[in-house]
């Protein structure tokens, strides 16, 4: 159905993933490289999507995928929801999920987020590969400390521009005095 998101869990070890641009992916349910690949490339929507419908049709979906899914979603930070934005079409025997992407809240959570572009410092490849690192494989918080005028706030930045569109909701706090 052109014009439409779907995603549909084939009996075949496939599952289809289509959004509204007529954009198809189709990944083989079976084999890792193909999995990591092609969950990597969806939009927070289509995985937050897709983890829901695994949820309801885990029967249909291999361990492998499953196990794959879910450290994908947890590295882009997608908490799982309920079936707020799918919704479920009978065709004949086929059962076909359509998704509507929908955010609540908005992507800035402050009204004030500042971005460097990384172009704009130099030699600091190393820290921001660093960060990301830190960030997506603790799925915690990193506290990055040092002394005043050495660049952790430019870091942050830079970090924050750099990465962007990884995140659903970004917020930035400032501490302006000593009484937190």
């Amino acid at each position: 159905m052109p014009g439409s998101n779907e995603i549909k869990v084939e009996g075949n070890g496939n599952i289809t993933i289509q959004d509204v641009s007529g954009s198809t992916i189709t990944i083989n349910e079976n084999e890792g490289d193909d999995i990591i690949e092609k969950l990597d490339s969806l939009n927070h929507a289509q995985l937050d999507s897709l983890t829901q419908i695994v949820e309801k049709e885990t029967e249909k979906v291999s361990a492998l995928f499953k196990m794959l899914l879910s450290g994908i979603t947890s590295q882009k930070n997608i908490v799982n929801g309920s079936f707020s934005n799918v919704e479920t079409v009978r065709i004949g025997d086929e059962v076909h999920y359509h998704y509507h992407p929908k955010s609540e809240l908005p992507k800035a959570l402050t009204a004030k987020i500042p971005r460097t572009a990384k172009d704009k410092i130099v030699g600091r490849d190393a820290e921001l590969t660093d960060l990301h690192k830190r960030l997506f494989d603790s799925k915690q918080v990193v506290l990055v400390n040092g002394l005043g005028g050495i660049g952790k706030t430019t870091l942050a930045q830079v970090y924050t521009g750099n990465n962007w569109e990884e995140y659903r909701h970004i917020a930035w706090i400032s501490q302006i005095t000593e009484d937190i």
